[in-house]
């Protein structure tokens, strides 16, 4: 057993690398639990990351935070987790990050990832199905996280993901929520199903995940389903654009049963920019009245634009008492990054912070860890 705890990283070129080198032999039961790890920068050549883990099993990644994760390289490759898809399914849980290069975290190898909060990263979750040492790809469990907006990489890799997910069939997907997404400028899917079989999406928000500074706005999607992706049962999701885009989007023919999502875009059925509301099969667009005769979805469009909810994060700062200044996520995370073992303070944990969002979406809060 090994637990890495109470560690402050700042100023680094990267926080953490672990990985076995005397391969086939690999590193098992591992924690790595309430670290800080800020400022990450390196000036040569090198990828810089937070936590690189590799050729480890039985990993649990907990309650750490993450803040201005390699900035200066402004590239696709510096996350402030990469686990590989060398190592076996991993725990990612309850952690809390913004401002990355790229990934807040890349959970190459599936697993479970469970109540984080991501702020501002170009692409925030990203959960992979690689079978990593075994044979088989992971089931995995992607349940109760927050992120809220995104950004670009830099000025030609422009971004705006919230969850891109794969996983093996009987994965699960429920009580997620992305928000607020206003910084990312293309590429902007708040869930992207990428590839794998997913036993049920239930209990979601893709709320105002949309692209005001984009170049083609009607192209934002709340619910993504690539051309390998398949699904059994998409119920109970709130997926709102109060701008234009796209509810949900097949690449391949459609799957699953849909019933008791609220819908609401401001994409008219003529579409905008191309994009339709609806896209059952390869991409072609369809109407609300299309998608409702050809999926038989029993659920509800809204007759109107819903009222906005007031659950970014400058609105919980407020209601803490602080005053969120002109930039809410540096406020909050300047705070976050003074955590330690002698004075944890709750109220800038994953936990609480995603509890009280939560309560402002009508998402139930865990109870436990699934």
């Amino acid at each position: 057993h090994l637990l890495i705890e109470n560690n402050r990283f700042d100023g680094l070129p990267t926080a953490i690398v672990l990985q076995e080198t005397n391969q086939p032999d690999r590193l098992r039961d591992v924690k790595i639990r309430r670290n800080v790890v800020s400022n990450i920068v390196d000036s040569g050549g090198g990828h810089s990351q937070g936590f690189f883990i590799g050729n480890t099993d039985q990993l649990v990644i907990d309650g750490n935070v993450f803040y201005k994760i390699a900035l200066n390289k402004a590239d696709g490759f510096c996350h402030s987790n990469y686990l590989s898809e060398t190592d076996g399914p991993s725990e990612f849980i309850e952690n809390v990050g913004a401002m990355p290069s790229s990934h807040f975290v890349q959970q190459r190898s599936g697993g479970r990832m469970f109540n984080n909060l991501s702020m501002k990263a170009p692409i925030n979750y990203f959960q992979g199905d690689s079978p990593g040492a075994g044979s088989t790809s992971p089931v995995n469990y992607c349940g109760y996280n927050v992120c809220l907006d995104s950004r670009d990489i830099n000025s030609v890799d422009r971004r705006g993901f919230g969850f891109v997910l794969e996983g093996a069939a009987g994965s699960v997907v429920e009580f997620n929520i992305a928000a607020f997404q206003s910084s990312g400028t293309s590429a902007i899917d708040c869930f992207d199903f990428q590839a794998g079989n997913w036993s049920r999406i239930n209990g979601n928000v893709s709320w105002d995940w949309d692209g005001p500074n984009a170049g083609n706005p009607g192209w934002c999607t709340a619910f993504h389903f690539e051309s390998g992706a398949q699904v059994q049962s998409v119920t109970g999701n709130k997926l709102v654009h109060h701008l234009n885009g796209m509810l949900i989007r097949w690449e391949r023919p459609w799957t699953g049963s849909y019933s008791g999502n609220t819908y609401w875009t401001a994409t008219p059925d003529g579409g905008v920019g191309g994009y339709a509301r609806f896209a059952t099969n390869g991409g072609v667009a369809a109407t609300l009245a299309q998608w409702v005769s050809t999926t038989n979805d029993t659920s509800t469009f809204l007759p109107a634009a819903p009222a906005q909810i007031a659950a970014n994060i400058g609105d919980y700062l407020n209601s803490i008492g602080i005053a969120p200044g002109s930039d809410p996520v540096d406020t909050f995370m300047q705070r976050a990054v003074q955590q330690s073992k002698a004075n944890w303070r709750p109220e800038f944990t994953a936990p609480a912070v995603n509890n009280w969002i939560r309560t402002k979406f009508g998402v139930p809060n865990p109870t436990s860890n699934p």
